[in-house]
This record gives structure tokens, C-alpha cells and sequence, in this order.
């Protein structure tokens, strides 16, 4: 399920029809196609996985000191192991929990002392990202600036659905692909400081 950046009221506005009691069934495949076009494209421009979850595990070799993660910011890390000789993960390699601190906002696990094994593979077992927008759970509250870029874009991709050129997903509400869009200025300058900023090895 993609994360959601927006309640059924704010969609309700952003599409103009503020009257309305509900959202009409045929149009939800073309709401969601556009939001989550949108949230990919988001996530390609600052390198990261926004949507919460628990458990993740990803594969990652280390840049000196440090372990940067594709879903942050961090929740907290279950393990972390070094690939052996043979390619596997032994849950007996995992590292100590003191060997290692974690930068939350930043997505990375720095080492305390000395850097990982160079060239080495580690798997990492973490939970980190963002809940959906007024959503309660695990993962971190979605900051304001984001929640307000998706609104614009989404704003300016609706209104031109039907635009001619536009192609894609069909619904009795209309046709749209995300292809010909852009981010706008605006949006970008929203996003731009939830980039990942990676920083030089110890």
C-alpha cells in the first residue's frame, strides 16, 4: 500500500469541488495513479524511501564509517551482519549494539570506533520512514513542506488530466499518465531539503 500524503477532505478541495460528500469510486484509480506517480517521483529526486516500515532489510556496503539506508529517517535497528566468505549472513555475525550509533535523520549507522570492512556487504534489519499524513503508528510524523509539495503537484497534474496527449489509465473520470509532467519550481524547492546529505568518512 503506498503512503498516503493527503485525507479524503484535502483531496476533496484540491480537486475543486468542495460540495461534494464523497469521492466517486470510478475516480479513486486515477487519484491514486496521480499521487503515487507523484511520491515516486519525490522519492527518485531525493534519493530515499519515504513510507514507513518495520523490518525492512536491505543490503548495503559501507562508505568508511558509515552505513547510509534508503528509508529514513530511522526508527531503530534489529541487526546488522556481515556477509561471510560464502555469500551468506550468519545472525551469529551480527555486529554488537554498542559497536555502533544511528543518525536518525540523516538514514545512516556510523561505526563508534574505526570503519566497516571494506568492500563488504552488510544485510541491516531496521524500521524508519514516515506514517501516512494524520495517520498514528511507528514511523515519524510527514513534515509539513512535503505534505504541501504532493498538494501542489497533484493540484496541477489533476486539473490537466485531460489534457491532449495525455494517455495512460482510463476511468469514466478521465485519462492520465504522469509521464509528461515535471516537478514544478515551487514543488522542488519544497522537497529540496529532504535530501540525504552524505557526509565525508572519518
Amino acid at each position: 500500500m503506498a503512503l498516503k500524503l493527503y485525507t479524503e477532505t484535502q483531496l476533496k478541495n484540491w480537486m475543486g469541488e468542495t460540495g461534494r460528500a464523497v469521492i466517486e469510486a470510478d475516480e479513486l484509480p486515477m487519484v491514486e495513479i496521480i499521487s503515487n506517480g507523484i511520491m515516486s517521483r519525490f522519492e527518485n529526486v531525493l534519493g530515499r524511501t519515504i513510507e514507513y516500515q518495520a523490518d525492512d532489510t536491505e543490503e548495503v556496503i559501507a562508505h568508511g564509517n558509515k552505513l547510509y539506508l534508503c528509508r529514513f529517517p530511522l526508527i531503530g535497528v534489529t541487526s546488522i551482519i556481515p556477509q561471510s566468505s560464502d555469500g551468506t549472513f550468519d545472525s551469529d555475525d551480527d555486529l554488537d549494539t554498542d559497536s555502533y550509533y544511528i543518525d536518525t535523520d540523516n538514514g545512516c549507522i556510523l561505526k563508534n570506533s574505526g570503519d566497516f570492512t571494506r568492500s563488504t556487504i552488510y544485510q541491516v534489519v531496521y524500521s524508519g520512514g514516515y506514517n501516512d499524513y494524520q495517520a498514528t503508528g511507528d514511523g515519524y510524523t510527514l513534515p509539513d513542506s512535503l505534505v504541501q509539495a504532493h498538494m501542489m503537484q497533484f493540484k496541477y497534474e489533476y486539473n490537466r488530466r485531460n489534457d491532449l496527449g495525455v494517455s495512460g489509465q482510463n476511468s469514466s473520470a478521465g485519462s492520465i499518465s504522469v509521464a509528461p509532467y515535471g516537478l514544478l519550481d515551487g514543488v522542488y524547492d519544497l522537497i529540496r531539503p529532504l535530501t540525504r546529505i552524505k557526509m565525508r568518512s572519518a
